[in-house]
């Protein structure tokens, strides 16, 4: 038990150090920052300002020293962190989705009506997300080669809609154990 609760501090002090390094040069911070976000909410909206393409074993050259270099991979797992569970659509009460690792499983009234796998791209620069042209903000989720974009991501709330918005956002509420 306390080894889940380190490792989920751990991760979240990971989000907020990278949170953190985005919002270090003021022009990129400027009108990112929202209430949300100041209550530890993961802003999509700072995508693609952190190091995405850094090996595991090269520091950022644009980095102040003593700062952490977020990686791809250190990244993916905050994410997969937080998504990890049950989410119960706002919308329609009967509608849950689980995620497990890079698995989504939907349920509909307690059972399991679909089975697939997701990948996140959080520079939206892998099809079928690199070719949208008016792409929704945040990152991106690809499940069944469909892009989607998550818009909200934190303890509480996922809201995801797709990539090109020709559909509403559909909004999750973390469901609790």
């Amino acid at each position: 038990m306390k080894k889940n609760i380190l490792l989920s501090v751990f991760t979240l002090l990971l989000l907020a150090v990278a949170m953190n390094a985005c919002k270090s040069d003021p022009k990129q911070a400027e009108g990112t920052e929202s209430a949300a976000n100041e209550k530890g909410m993961v802003d999509p909206a700072t995508r693609g300002q952190m190091d995405s393409e850094v090996p595991d074993d090269v520091a950022n050259p644009e980095q102040a020293p003593g700062q952490l270099a977020i990686t791809e991979e250190m990244r993916n797992k905050g994410f997969h962190k937080l998504l990890d569970g049950k989410w119960r659509n706002l919308a329609d009460q009967s509608k849950v989705i689980e995620f497990r690792g890079t698995q989504i499983i939907y349920y509909e009234n307690g059972k399991e009506v679909k089975n697939t796998t997701f990948e996140i791209d959080f520079t939206c620069a892998n099809s079928p997300c690199k070719d949208i042209e008016n792409r929704q903000p945040g990152w991106c989720m690809i499940e069944d080669g469909v892009c989607k974009t998550v818009t909200r991501l934190d303890m509480l709330y996922f809201i995801v809609q797709p990539a090109d918005g020709s559909a509403g956002k559909t909004q999750y509420e973390k469901v609790k154990n």
